[in-house]
């Protein structure tokens, strides 16, 4: 799939994330040496534009602290429930934005709480 749309001029790598509500010390795990860490390495080369959603999401947690996060997934703690995946869609949306070039931006709204 990746070999399909590379050249294209608006190619765009998102970093799949696989944060989760698994806590370590008082930090949200995260996947960065490998999932994260392949994600990077392949956008690189390519030079495309590359969100590291483990470390945005993971700090949003982290301030919002341990037992706020484990109320917004269902009872693993890899699924967010319908007050979770709010809090991830605004932190890929703030990371969009915060691109220099985005041309998904025009798109998104300025205020997500408007349907």
């Amino acid at each position: 799939m990746e070999e399909d749309v590379t050249g294209s001029p608006s190619l765009m790598k998102m970093r799949k994330f696989l944060i989760s509500s698994a806590w370590k010390n008082g930090k949200v795990a995260r996947p960065s040496a490998d999932y994260g860490k392949w994600a990077a390495e392949v956008a690189s080369p390519e030079q495309a534009a590359f969100l590291d959603l483990n470390e945005i999401i993971a700090k949003r947690y982290e301030a919002m602290g341990e037992d706020k996060v484990k109320e917004l997934f269902y009872g693993d703690h890899t699924h967010t429930n319908p007050d979770g995946a709010p809090v991830d869609a605004t932190s890929v949306v703030e990371a969009l934005k915060a691109l220099s070039e985005c041309p998904l931006c025009r798109y998104l709204r300025s205020d997500p709480s408007a349907h």
